[in-house]
C-alpha cells in the first residue's frame, strides 16, 4: 500500500492524506464521495463538512495536518454511518417479514432469512461501534479547534470520555457549552444502551436479531432519527463556528 504524505502549510508533522495535496482535490474528494453515496446509498451526500473549505480554513494552523485529517476522518465516517443504516433497515425488513408468524422457529426459516439476520446482526453492530467512535472523533476534532495543546493528552488517555470533560472543564470559555452538555448526555445514553454491552460483554444485540420477530422499537432506537439528528446538528454547528456557514 502506498500513502502519500502531505505536508500542509504551517505544519512542522507529517500527516498521512490519501491524494489531497491542495484545496481542489479536497473538493474532488467531495464530488467522489457524492457520487459514491448516490451510486452505493441511492442518497445526496450530506454537505457538513466540505473539505475544499477546511483545507482552505486550516492553512497557516499548526494543526493543519491534524485537523483536517479529523475532519476528512469525520466525513468519512458519515458515509460509512449511512450505509450501516440503509443495511440494517433493509435486512431487519425481509426478516420482520417472515418472522411475523410467530408459529415458525427460526431454524425452519428460509436459509435466505437466515443470512438476513446475520446481515443484520452485522450491520447493526457496526453501527453501534462506528457511531460511538464517531463521538471520540468530535471530541477530539473540538479539542483540536479549541485547545490544541491538551491534543496529546486527549489521544493518550485511557479514557477520552473522561479526558474531554476535564479538558473542558479547564477551558469552559473555548467549548461552546450548551453543546458539550448535550454531547455528555448523549453519549452516556449510548454507552448505558448499546456500546457497553456489545463491546465490553456478551451484548445484547443477538437477542434481538436472533429472536422470532424482533421487535425494532425494543433494540433498534439507535437508528431514531433524533439520534441522527443530535449528531448533525453538532456538526453543522462545527461547521458555523468554523466556517459561517448557516444551516
Amino acid at each position: 500500500m502506498v500513502y502519500i504524505f502531505v505536508i500542509m502549510s504551517g505544519l512542522n508533522n507529517k500527516q498521512i492524506v490519501n491524494a489531497i495535496n491542495n484545496k481542489e482535490d479536497a473538493k474532488r474528494m467531495d464530488e467522489m464521495l457524492f457520487e459514491y453515496s448516490l451510486k452505493h446509498l441511492n442518497m445526496k451526500h450530506p454537505p457538513y463538512l466540505p473539505l475544499d473549505m477546511w483545507w482552505e480554513k486550516v492553512q497557516g494552523n499548526l494543526e493543519a495536518g491534524r485537523i483536517f485529517c479529523a475532519v476528512f476522518d469525520l466525513k468519512l465516517s458519515i458515509v460509512l454511518l449511512n450505509y450501516d443504516s440503509i443495511e440494517v433497515a433493509t435486512a431487519y425488513s425481509k426478516v420482520v417479514a417472515v418472522s411475523k408468524d410467530n408459529s415458525i422457529p427460526i431454524l425452519s426459516q428460509p436459509i435466505d432469512i437466515f443470512y438476513e439476520r446475520v446481515n443484520l446482526h452485522r450491520s447493526a453492530n457496526a453501527y453501534i461501534i462506528r457511531y460511538r467512535a464517531i463521538f471520540d472523533k468530535l471530541m477530539g476534532l473540538m479539542v483540536l479547534l479549541h485547545s490544541p495543546v491538551d491534543y496529546k493528552d486527549y489521544i493518550g488517555a485511557k479514557s477520552r470520555k473522561e479526558k474531554f470533560t476535564k479538558i473542558v472543564s479547564q477551558h469552559p470559555k473555548l467549548f461552546p457549552t450548551d453543546s458539550v452538555n448535550n454531547l455528555f448526555t448523549s453519549i452516556k445514553m449510548f454507552d448505558d444502551k448499546y456500546r457497553t454491552s456489545e463491546v465490553h460483554s456478551s451484548g445484547k444485540l443477538r437477542k434481538f436479531t436472533f429472536s422470532t420477530n424482533p421487535d425494532a422499537d425494543e433494540y433498534f432506537g439507535f437508528l431514531r432519527i433524533d439520534v441522527w439528528n443530535f449528531f448533525i446538528g453538532t456538526i453543522r454547528m462545527i461547521d458555523k463556528i468554523n466556517l459561517g456557514l448557516n444551516d
